[in-house]
């Protein structure tokens, strides 16, 4: 599954968004049908893998395309509650139809169901206009955006796309430039005292091209964002599987718990979308992961003690590693340029299931030691907080188009321990 996120990614940037989407919704119901009739362990295997690759490649371009179709308050609105409510609300009436269809053939038939009823949303569902224009088709940008100007009742201007445009239109002659250097006539040296115009060429970098993992590490300030983003995901999924997988070690019906622990995800995400909308990104996801880590370090008190106890903590740890989960999912979409954005995100998931592959191992810890678990999963909520003071802030700021208009990740200043500079500025560490 971590090698095909890697190569969804050319996909996601190849043939836009909405193709992606209902290829995947296509995948995803197809292969549920088809699972109900394996035969064999292998079969079965084979199924439920592209079962998997088709709902981790629905949630990735989901929150891509809300994220570039909305803006402001509406964008916050999708990504941290209305995407998250859908899928809770599956969840939810997960263990209430397994309790009445115990074979796990017909289940398997029924999930398919409702991706089945999504294709005449093809119809309805838009392209991204930011992807779009980073393509340069600039005419189904326009027309895109004019249908929205006249739903909302405001006017479309004529020179939207003209920076744009002017862009493309330089780069398509920067092929041209190269050629100059193929003619190095020594007799023309006063031609050489042009070649100081090369420093002109750095400016290249603001080009939107780049688009994969090259995007994600050509500097500086994407290659810190990436990694500090890469190590949150990594971190959070750990945290929400090793709460789930715990809870069939919990006391009490398990269909009940499960239950419960979808419930949770509902003020999850209502409390999650409230921060979103007034508090900053980092602050909020700070607070959050601070509750997820004391809800771990607790339970290591009242796991053998005080069941009920045990329980409620558990459920505080789900909502605490929710709602850090939808802040940093609307933080990474923000912090991402369109060119990148999607291989941030996809990159992001690979991470997160490479958290969600070694939980089962993270769980095994328990033979040296009952807690070690519960303080691995906590500490890496406690180191996740302090990374996550390195990233810039996205609240109240417009979402960038290009790499040069991402944010620089946060410095701190330590004076007198490095070196002032000639110039007498301090040193910045």
């Amino acid at each position: 599954m971590l090698w095909l996120i890697a190569v969804l990614l050319y996909f996601y940037c190849r043939f836009g968004r909405k193709p992606v989407l209902f290829s995947s919704i296509f995948i995803l119901s197809v292969f549920n049908i088809a699972l109900s009739f394996a035969q064999s362990w292998a079969v079965f295997n084979v199924l439920f893998f592209m079962v998997g690759m088709g709902q981790v490649s629905i949630c990735i371009v989901l929150l891509v395309l809300g994220s570039e179709l909305l803006v402001d308050v509406p964008r916050v609105l999708f990504s941290s509650l209305a995407l998250s409510f859908f899928y809770s609300a599956g969840m939810v009436a997960f263990p209430g139809t397994a309790y009445i269809v115990r074979n796990w053939r017909y289940l398997s038939v029924l999930m398919a169901l409702p991706g089945l009823a999504c294709f005449p949303l093809w119809w309805l569902v838009p392209e991204s206009s930011r992807w779009l224009v980073s393509k340069g088709r600039f005419k189904e940008a326009e027309l895109l955006l004019r249908f929205a100007a006249l739903e909302n009742g405001v006017e479309f201007p004529s020179d939207l796309f003209r920076s744009a445009k002017s862009q493309q239109s330089e780069q398509s002659q920067q092929p041209e430039q190269p050629q100059q250097p193929e003619q190095p006539q020594q007799p023309e040296q006063p031609a050489q005292p042009e070649q100081p115009q090369q420093p002109e060429q750095p400016q290249q970098p603001q080009q939107p091209e780049v688009s994969g993992y090259l995007g994600l590490l050509r500097n500086t300030t994407t290659r810190s964002i990436t990694l500090v983003v890469w190590f949150l995901w990594f971190s959070l999924n750990v945290s929400y599987f090793g709460l789930s997988f715990n809870m069939t070690t919990l006391h009490g019906n398990p269909f009940l718990n499960y239950t419960l622990l979808s419930l949770m995800d509902i003020p999850a995400h209502l409390v999650s979308w409230f921060s979103a909308k007034y508090f900053p990104r980092r602050v909020s996801f700070i607070v959050f992961s601070l509750l997820l880590a004391l809800a771990l370090f607790l339970i290591q008190i009242t796991l053998h003690k005080y069941h009920n106890i045990t329980l409620t903590l558990v459920l505080i740890g789900k909502f605490g590693v929710l709602a850090s989960e939808r802040i940093l999912h609307l933080l990474t979409g923000e912090l991402s340029p369109t060119v990148i954005r999607n291989t941030m995100l996809s990159s992001a998931a690979l991470f997160s299931r490479v958290g969600s592959s070694i939980t089962p191992y993270i769980l095994q810890l328990a033979v040296f030691y009952e807690f070690l678990p519960w303080l691995t999963v906590g500490l890496l909520s406690v180191i996740g907080v302090f990374v996550s003071l390195f990233l810039p802030e996205s609240f109240g700021k417009p979402l960038p188009d290009t790499i040069d208009q991402m944010q620089v990740i946060k410095k701190f200043k330590f004076k007198g321990l490095c070196r002032q500079k000639d110039d007498g500025n301090s040193a910045e560490v």
